[in-house]
């Protein structure tokens, strides 16, 4: 009874428990390439096909509640529920989904399982990552929390991104957590064996894992030197912008209350400053900051433009009314040009989306639900094409990745994290940014209501940020950037990899199943 419940409890909690201390506190950021070696122990230790769904699943439930435990203080604080409700909306929502996720990946775990290095180095994280991708085709999942993430404060590792994106980062981590795992099985049956020739078994794993570590640095070294020169030479050379992201850090009430819109809007004109000269800048205000429909017409456009002056381009977050809805936007405002909107593709589910029959409800004055937007993500604007996101799309790589393809010489998020409050997530969601920035070698703008607001540099670096909960102006430097990464051009392709290497762990799993039935028959007969 205690070695079951070891292998099908405490091994999956602690690997849970280790995955959630990678994120996001720089010191436990080395956990995430041992985090699954305790999980892995779990799934070749169990003896049948329920113990093996109760560890993927408890680990999935658990890996939700330590990464998400922000979702229920935003239910009780934010929109009212009572415990119940949002215990149970919780549990629903993300504990069940990440549990079936995981107990899909236990479940094939052992079917695939073999003792043989390839499974190992390859299989095992190839079917991780072909699960992480079914979060960002899933409707009312959000894929935030991949592991790669978690090595954002190792930037030398980090770089590979602008090659396989955040999968092929995870890919890599992932295979590094498996090879420590095969690594101390071997070392175990060596010692249980008192080193009689199992000691051979252990080099070729000992060299992959070396490898598995030390080509992303090096890679990541020649980058950082590469990039970072190229950056320097653009802005020295006469192709600096001033960028100027606004964080007002109102409260969720004071923004939705109906109250307050034109002080609220004082208030980000204020801060934003006044430009000298006609020089070059960028502002960016965070999401839904012009968030009354009815008064955001072309007089308060107009009005706007002229008060940032000549030579400076607004961005800011706001509600814009359709002939089928209100959308999320973001309006592009400066004193010479059209003003150009961009109305949010991927939508919040539960709150601007309502998968479930909306059991949130309204929240004051903002809208149910918001229409699905439809607008190139490229907008062209007088500081070149920008790429545009607003709050959760950052975390979609694809949608990100697609604005560069269409021409985006520099990147803006704007969000709005008030919901997390002080959890883990303002900074999770930070890092989405950050390696967004990485995979296409953009500057990206992030303006947060509450924080945290950060100019990031093409290498993932953090230029100047905000704090969380302050009223504040952070400034800096960028440039417009025009090149392409082989992540930019190919994308995911380390996904079609991945599926095409677990079709052939089936094929293989299956065909050794039949050759040894076949082997059995012929023993019958004979």
């Amino acid at each position: 009874m205690r070695r079951h419940v070891f292998y099908s409890i405490t091994l999956p909690a602690l690997s849970a428990a280790l995955v959630v201390l990678s994120f996001p506190t720089p010191s436990f950021w080395g956990l995430s390439f041992v985090a699954l070696v305790p999980l892995l122990f779990a799934l070749e230790n169990a003896e049948k096909t329920t113990q093996r769904l109760v560890c993927g699943g408890l680990f999935g439930a658990l890996l939700a509640l330590g990464m998400g435990y922000w979702l229920f203080n935003a239910l009780t604080g934010q929109y009212d529920k009572s415990f119940g409700s949002a215990a149970v909306f919780f549990i629903g929502s993300s504990c069940v989904p990440y549990a079936l996720q995981y107990a899909v990946f236990a479940l094939f775990h052992s079917f695939l399982q073999r003792d043989h290095l390839l499974f190992h180095l390859l299989a095992v994280p190839s079917l991780w990552i072909i699960l992480d991708s079914t979060k960002e085709l899933t409707p009312f999942l959000v894929p935030w929390g991949h592991l790669g993430y978690a090595t954002l404060p190792f930037l030398r590792f980090i770089q590979i991104a602008d090659v396989g994106g955040i999968h092929g980062v995870t890919f890599v981590v992932v295979m590094i957590n498996s090879l420590v795992f095969l690594l101390l099985k071997r070392l175990a049956r060596c010692a249980s064996r008192m080193g009689e020739g199992g000691l051979s078994q252990l080099g070729l794993p000992v060299i992959l894992l070396l490898m598995a570590f030390a080509l992303p640095v090096a890679y990541g070294s020649l980058r950082i030197a590469q990039v970072g020169s190229y950056v320097e030479a653009t802005v020295r050379d006469g192709g600096g912008i001033e960028a100027i992201l606004v964080q007002g850090n109102f409260t969720q009430k004071e923004r939705w209350s109906g109250m307050g819109f034109l002080s609220r809007v004082k208030t980000y004109l204020a801060l934003s400053g006044a430009g000298e000269g006609g020089r070059p800048r960028v502002i960016v205000w965070p999401e839904t900051v012009l968030n009354v429909s009815a008064r955001v017409d072309d007089g308060l456009l107009s009005s706007l433009g002229e008060r940032i002056g000549a030579g400076s381009l607004l961005i800011s977050g706001g509600l814009r009314k359709g002939e089928e809805g209100v959308y999320n936007s973001a309006c592009f405002v400066s004193k010479a040009g059209k003003t150009r909107w961009y109305d949010k593709h991927i939508l919040l589910p539960y709150a601007e989306d309502t998968p479930g029959g909306g059991f949130l409800g309204t929240y004051h004055n903002a809208p149910e639900t918001f229409e699905r937007g439809r607008t190139p993500s490229a907008v062209s604007s007088p500081m070149g094409v920008v790429g545009a996101s607003i709050c959760l799309e950052s975390l979609f790589p694809r949608h990100v990745r697609h604005s560069v393809l269409m021409g985006a010489e520099f990147l803006v998020n704007l969000s709005n994290d008030s919901w997390f409050g002080t959890s883990a997530m303002p900074y999770i969601h930070l890092g989405a940014s950050r390696v967004r920035a990485i995979e296409n070698r953009r500057f990206l703008l992030r303006a947060s209501n509450s924080g945290i607001s950060a100019l990031i540099s093409p290498l993932g670096e953090i230029g100047e940020a905000s704090n969380l909960f302050t009223r504040q102006q952070v400034s800096g430097t960028f440039s417009r950037l025009s090149g392409v990464t082989l992540y930019t051009r190919m994308g995911d392709s380390i996904l079609y990899f991945a599926g095409l290497w677990i079709i052939f762990s089936l094929m293989a799993v299956i065909l050794d199943g039949e050759g040894k039935a076949g082997a059995v028959r012929g023993e019958h007969r004979s």
